[in-house]
């Protein structure tokens, strides 16, 4: 049977997807697929299993209301509409869209920064219960991102105070005896050397 035509056009995009996925280990765990999804689109060059892998993380933490990481998601999104690897795939994305169909090819620039400032949002809606339980390894990752998201925006002076509450909550993790002690890449002696070697933390140094 002759399938028709416009259902065979909604399906293209979904098909491509499917494809590009192969290889890509299936997990449940929201996190891990953020981690695959940026790995996906920043090293390999697969933005549209990327992309899904991000949308899926999206709903498990809504429902799971995980406001820290679903702002980690966001930001996600937001990177990878800016990523010169959507840009390589140009043409599919021209042709199909995008997961959100609100998003255009051309317009991609403003709703990353969509994306960027309800991260933002969700950050601060983490931000009272991760000091309330004094997580400070969340705490840093928490402002450290509302710094980059800030950033993005171009609020140069909003992301600079949040640099120096990443600072503040990174100084007070390392004093604790706990489980939840900042970590940084193992390439910096600090997170003051970290955020020296960033454009946001030049350009509020």
């Amino acid at each position: 049977m002759k399938l028709p035509r416009v259902f065979i056009l909604v399906m293209i995009p979904w098909l491509l997807a499917s494809c590009a996925g192969v290889g890509v280990v299936a997990t449940s765990d929201p996190i891990a697929k953020i981690h695959d999804a940026h790995y996906l689109y920043t090293q390999q060059n697969r933005p549209l299993i990327a992309e899904k892998l991000i949308w899926e993380a999206m709903e498990i933490l809504r429902e799971q209301q995980d406001f820290h990481w679903l702002g980690n998601a966001h930001r996600e999104y937001a990177d990878l509409l800016l990523s010169p690897s959507v840009v390589r795939w140009r043409t599919a994305y021209s042709k199909y869209g995008f997961r959100d169909r609100t998003i255009t090819f051309e317009g991609r620039f403003e709703k990353a920064k969509e994306y960027y400032s309800r991260a933002r949002k969700l950050y601060w809606r983490a931000e009272s219960s991760l000091k309330a339980d004094q997580v400070y390894d969340l705490l840093v990752n928490l402002y450290y991102n509302m710094a980059y998201v800030s950033f993005q925006l171009g609020d140069t002076e909003v992301s600079c105070g949040f640099l120096e509450k990443a600072l503040d909550a990174y100084a007070q993790g390392i004093t604790q005896d706990s489980d939840t002690k900042p970590h940084i890449p193992p390439e910096y002696d600090s997170l003051e050397d970290l955020i020296q070697d960033t454009p946001m933390g030049q350009a509020c140094a």
